[in-house]
C-alpha cells in the first residue's frame, strides 16, 4: 500500500478516481514513514490507452521503458531531445529513427514493431467504444 501522499501525486495522470476504506498500517516504500491508513482514502486510476496522437513526448519516454526497458536506457534521450511525441511517434519510419540517432538496424525494427503494436491496441479500443456506444 502505498503513502496517500504519493498516490495523491497520480492525479494530475487520472482519468477517475474511486474511494477506498482501509484499517491498516503500512510502511511508504517511497518515503518508509510509517501511516495509519483507517480513513477512506482516495485512489487514484492511472489511464491505460489514450489515443497515441495525445500523448506528449513524456509519455512516450514513459510508454518506452515499459514496453522495451533495453532501448528506453539506449535511446529515451534520443526521443526527447527530438521531442518525440505520440502524434510524431505513430509516423515515424525506419529511416526517421536512423536519422534520430538509432543506428541498429533490429533495435529499430524492434522499436517499430512496438509502435505499431500500440497503434493497433489504440485503434481497437476506439472500435470497441464505437461498437458500446451504438
Amino acid at each position: 500500500m502505498a503513502c496517500p501522499i504519493h498516490l495523491m501525486e497520480k492525479k494530475g495522470r487520472s482519468e477517475g478516481r474511486k474511494q477506498t476504506k482501509h484499517e491498516t498500517q503500512s510502511t511508504c516504500p517511497q518515503c518508509g514513514v510509517r501511516r495509519s491508513m483507517s480513513a477512506v482514502q482516495e485512489v487514484y486510476q492511472v489511464v491505460t490507452h489514450r489515443p497515441m496522437c495525445f500523448w506528449t513526448s513524456s509519455d512516450v519516454d514513459e510508454w518506452l521503458r515499459r514496453r522495451r526497458p533495453k532501448l528506453a536506457l539506449k535511446y529515451a534521450l534520443h526521443l526527447i531531445r527530438h521531442n518525440i511525441t505520440g502524434r510524431v511517434l505513430v509516423e515515424m519510419t525506419d529511416v526517421d529513427l536512423q536519422e534520430i540517432g538509432i543506428n541498429s538496424f533490429d533495435e529499430r525494427q524492434d522499436l517499430l514493431l512496438e509502435i505499431l503494436r500500440e497503434k493497433l491496441a489504440g485503434d481497437f479500443d476506439e472500435m470497441d467504444k464505437l461498437r458500446t456506444q451504438n
